[in-house]
């Protein structure tokens, strides 16, 4: 059971979320700040992959991609939910997003669980 909780941990890299929790809550709510956000979630999307790769040496493509280019941003739409409204007023699909998304992770997790025995 230890490796499947490791997998999971490795899906989202703990320091990359912090750091994204962090300029989050300095950033006023403002349009100007949308666009810090945005950008952050950018490089931090880049950042969790490279983080992946190299530190957690998860080395199927497939793990990377999905925790970084999908489910990375579809977490930070979620946590940046009030900036995001801004730009207009639709609540429901952050949520339904990260349901599906969220859905996803376990099968992902096993994947890199079985990837690791493998080598």
């Amino acid at each position: 059971m230890s490796e499947y909780v490791d997998a999971i941990r490795k899906v989202l890299p703990a320091e990359v979320t912090a750091a994204f929790l962090a300029i989050n809550t300095v950033l006023p709510n403002s349009d100007q700040s949308f666009w810090w956000v945005v950008g952050t979630c950018l490089l931090l999307t880049a950042t969790c992959a490279l983080y992946q790769y190299f530190i957690y040496e998860m080395k199927i493509i497939l793990g990377v991609v999905f925790s970084s280019f999908i489910l990375f941003p579809v977490w930070c739409w979620n946590i940046a939910i009030d900036r995001f409204d801004l730009v207009g007023q639709e609540r429901v699909l952050p949520f339904v997003a990260i349901i599906i998304v969220n859905l996803m992770v376990p099968l992902v997790a096993l994947k890199i669980k079985s990837g690791n025995k493998n080598p």
